[in-house]
């Protein structure tokens, strides 16, 4: 009949005493196949290793593509023929942690790691999941000789010297012992603890085979630690034999290697967001996200980042948000849960959020004659990038921090001075400041005297003309005065009189503008 069922078998023995076991049987679901890639049936490994794992499960109903979150597994401490959980944890692939204090068990314990993984199925209709598992050895790289799983012709005895403090004697030809399973990754040697005198020959799933290294013990007084190297070593899981030519005292065998214990530190990486720089120069404007991420051969413990190059280190499990203007140096590295630590990465973040810092100083805001001049200074700082540049402009005419103005050069009436701040970042401060250019009889003479005084202007006819224009307007005779400034214009044109053409177009702009003040009606 279609279903699960739980299958219970009791044994009782004479005295009444009993033992009870059960089982799961599912009918008309196969259960999943599941199977531990990596690491090998009876790989060495030292205690607090952790050691990377992959499994796979195939289920004929679901597929080959398990949920990795089902997949369970529990790491054992066996202890002769029975084992107690240490660590449980789920996923297709990580590190099983061992723990490093399990030989205070007891030097004479005979401990090594046992792992069960289970995986259960979607099921089959009505029918519930069915459960599917595999179950591996992990071997101690020190083996004791008298821990052997099996043996023939050999005796334990009790020995305070040994490591063990017990060791394997009447170790004769014909004899040996054995392990299993042993798988030999990662294993490079192994030294022997031995005494008396002979040869030890280790062989692979048979006493009789051909040994594929061997060990000589020589002679001496008390126990002997002979290396080995094992370049033949068989690849694979089986079982291990030793056997004697006879005349040694055999205490343990250490293998050498890294076993199946993880060496391999994380590969780590690093990514900004926003991923470019939104300002110039590679600088950022505002806050930048830092994510760290790793791979691992086993399981990636901690991320972490430093900006101090890698003085202390601070957690980036999770994205980090960098917020402090000026350019740092980012270290981040990565570290899984055997201690190994990745290579170092760097990645230089630049931030300034702030813009420059300007003032204006030299003009401010009112009227100015145009026979005068202004000194416009402008400054500029910026504590984090640094000023790229400061630029100042009245309309057209380009200004320089600190260098006079002269403000007949400027249109009469409304100005502005522009000045622009702009940081290596991208960040531009600005200030403007309004003021008026104007003219009058003073500051005309003032300029018709400073061109003649500069040979611009020839001959007295343009002064004469200006200072009768002026008498004939401070005594109220307007018709003559614009009469005076229409001639004072008409020689300003002649180029045999006034030379530089700027100069021309001043003395006529501000004659004009003259004879249009005249002409205004009283306070309009």
């Amino acid at each position: 009949m279609l279903g699960q069922y739980a299958a219970r078998l009791r044994v009782t023995d004479a005295q009444g005493r009993f033992g009870l076991t059960s089982t799961e049987i599912t009918v008309g679901n196969t259960a999943p196949e599941v199977t531990i890639q990596t690491p090998g049936n009876g790989a060495f490994f030292d205690w607090g290793d952790a050691v990377p794992f992959q499994v796979r499960v195939s289920d004929k109903e679901d597929g080959d593509n398990p949920v990795c979150g089902r997949v369970q597994w529990t790491f054992g401490l066996g202890h002769d023929v029975r084992a107690h959980p240490e660590t449980l944890g789920t996923g297709c692939s990580g590190a099983w942690p061992t723990p490093a204090d399990a030989p205070e068990h007891g030097e004479t314990e005979n401990i090594f790691g046992v792992v069960v993984v289970s995986y259960r199925d979607n099921g089959a209709g009505d029918i519930p999941g069915a459960l599917g598992d595999a179950t591996l050895i992990l071997n101690p790289k020190q083996l004791q000789a008298e821990h052997a799983d099996a043996s023939s012709g050999v005796t334990r005895v009790e020995d305070e010297s040994a490591s063990g403090l017990a060791k394997i004697t009447s170790f004769d030809a014909g004899d040996w012992i054995a392990y299993d399973p042993v798988n030999f990754a990662g294993i490079t040697g192994v030294r022997t603890r031995a005494s008396g005198a002979g040869t030890l020959s280790l062989r692979w799933d048979s006493a009789t085979a051909d040994p594929f290294a061997t060990v000589t013990v020589p002679a001496g007084v008390g126990w002997q630690n002979v290396d080995t190297a094992l370049t033949d070593a068989p690849t694979g899981s089986g079982k291990l034999y030793v056997t004697s030519t006879g005349g040694v005292e055999v205490d343990g065998f250490t293998f050498q290697g890294a076993g199946v214990g993880d060496e391999t530190p994380p590969t780590v990486s690093a990514t900004l967001a926003p991923a470019q720089p939104g300002g110039e120069n590679g600088w950022y404007t505002g806050n930048v996200t830092l994510t760290v991420t790793a791979t691992d051969n086993g399981t990636v413990a901690s991320r972490q980042y430093s900006l101090n190059g890698g003085t202390t280190w601070s957690n980036a499990n999770n994205p980090v948000t960098l917020s402090a203007e000026g350019a740092v140096e980012v270290f981040y590295r990565a570290t899984d849960n055997a201690g190994n630590v990745s290579q170092v990465g760097k990645v230089t973040v630049r931030i300034d959020k702030t813009a420059p810092v300007l003032s204006v100083s030299g003009v401010e805001a009112g009227e100015y004659g145009d026979s005068a001049s202004l000194t416009p200074v402008f400054p500029a700082s910026d504590a984090t990038s640094g000023v790229a540049s400061v630029t100042a402009a009245i309309g057209d005419l380009q200004v320089t921090s600190g260098k006079p103005v002269d403000l007949w050069r400027l249109a009469l009436g409304a100005n502005t001075l522009t000045v622009t701040a702009k940081d290596k970042a991208g960040h531009v401060t600005k200030q403007t400041v309004a003021f008026e250019v104007t003219t009058s009889f003073a500051d005309l003479q003032q300029l018709l005297d400073g061109f003649k005084a500069a040979g611009l202007v020839t001959g007295g006819s343009l002064n004469d003309q200006l200072q009768e224009a002026r008498k004939h307007a401070d005594n109220g005779k307007t018709k003559n005065a614009v009469k005076s400034l229409e001639q004072f214009g008409k020689h300003a044109r002649d180029p045999r009189k006034v030379t530089d053409a700027a100069v021309r177009a001043v003395l006529v702009r501000d004659a004009e503008a003259l004879i249009a003040q005249l002409r205004a009606p009283a306070g309009g």
